[in-house]
């Protein structure tokens, strides 16, 4: 989720080392205090293999409420494949590592193994396409333009054109290959739920860069949110909170939450979001106190979530500040871009308040 025009913060930016004061790590001073709890559920029994049941628990991991209860779960599994298993090193096996790592923001790694496969198995779409989205994360566009152009020949020129055309619109006109694209979703139409999701996904994030966010809700529009990936449900959040139509928000996410059995730090934040404008709070407890327990773990990997928690909900310019850098230097998508440009102007508004 970013342009390609670069970031102008000249002074503005101060270096992280200057802010690692401000976000201290909590140390629990007894091994008896409970920083944590979560709902956990007993490992279902399956009969396939290990590597299809690590696959399914990952896949899960996508789905509302469901990050924490399968991520270790399929870890666990995959650990087990080991270099006597018969499944070592397969494709799938490669591919399965390579997205457990990814979850994680462990982008170099999941990178290494992904070459790996890709130069085993040269064919692999799915791959080239995570090879594709990584180096897009990471803004090197001119690995994710070649990642794209491996797919050419191997899948259909839908998927071909909308990998291309993701990157198309880092590097070169946005608006042109936002126009591309659409076209093309419209002329393929029938095509997996999967991938019509995920092209409106890219057709959303397009969208909301050039301002339009009702397009953008035009394009994740269903009647069945609550069925979709966490992903698609905080881009549709997005859109609706530009449009301003909090009560939308609040109540579908409220109703996908509750069905989940347990909370997405995304959703918390979207639907306290929500709220806040709704003079409502029925969720800030709770977003408060998930918000505490990563600062207490540092974890680096919600740092967006921390970032527009005190950006958003609990105005704190030196926190916003040190986790949208510490974000900033994980992923470099357009959201994380203006995460970051948001939370210099807000510290500078500080300074001359």
């Amino acid at each position: 989720m970013k342009t390609k025009r670069l970031l102008k913060f000249g002074c503005l930016l101060l270096p992280l080392t200057s802010f690692l004061s401000l976000a201290s790590p909590y140390l629990p001073d007894s091994l008896e205090v409970v920083v944590a709890t979560w709902q956990v559920k007993e490992t279902e029994e399956f009969s396939g293999s290990v590597l299809d049941n690590a696959k399914w628990h990952a896949e899960q991991t996508n789905f509302p409420g469901n990050a924490s209860i399968h991520a270790g779960q399929a870890q666990a599994l995959n650990s087990k494949i080991q270099p006597d298993h018969p499944f070592y090193n397969s494709a799938e096996h490669r591919y399965l590592s390579a997205q457990l790592l990814q979850k994680k923001h462990q982008f170099d790694k999941a990178l290494n193994l992904l070459d790996e496969l890709t130069d085993a198995h040269p064919e692999h779409i799915n791959g080239w396409l995570m090879k594709a989205n990584i180096y897009l994360t990471q803004g090197r566009y001119k690995q994710a333009k070649r990642a794209c152009l491996k797919l050419a020949g191997q899948t259909s020129g839908l998927v071909f054109s909308a990998c291309a055309l993701d990157v198309a619109g880092y590097t070169d006109d946005l608006s042109n290959a936002y126009q591309q694209l659409a076209q093309l979703r419209s002329a393929f139409n029938s095509q997996p739920k999967a991938v019509k999701d995920w092209i409106s996904q890219i057709l959303a994030d397009q969208a909301m860069r050039m301002g339009n966010a009702d397009e953008a809700a035009e394009w994740l529009n269903t009647e069945k949110l609550a069925s979709k990936t966490t992903s698609y449900i905080t881009q549709w959040a997005d859109a609706q909170l530009a449009l301003e139509n909090y009560q939308m928000v609040a109540e579908q996410l409220n109703e996908i939450m509750q069905n989940s059995g347990s909370t997405d730090d995304s959703l918390l934040i979207r639907v306290s979001l929500a709220e806040k404008q709704l003079g409502k709070d029925e969720w800030r407890s709770e977003l408060d106190q998930r918000m505490q327990l990563r600062i207490a773990r540092n974890d680096q990997f919600h740092a967006s979530d921390l970032a527009r928690y005190f950006l958003d909900i609990a105005s704190n310019p030196d926190q916003a500040l040190y986790w949208a850098s510490i974000n900033w230097q994980q992923a470099k998508l357009h959201a994380d871009m203006m995460l970051l440009e948001r939370a210099i102007q807000m510290k500078e508004e500080q300074k001359h308040g």
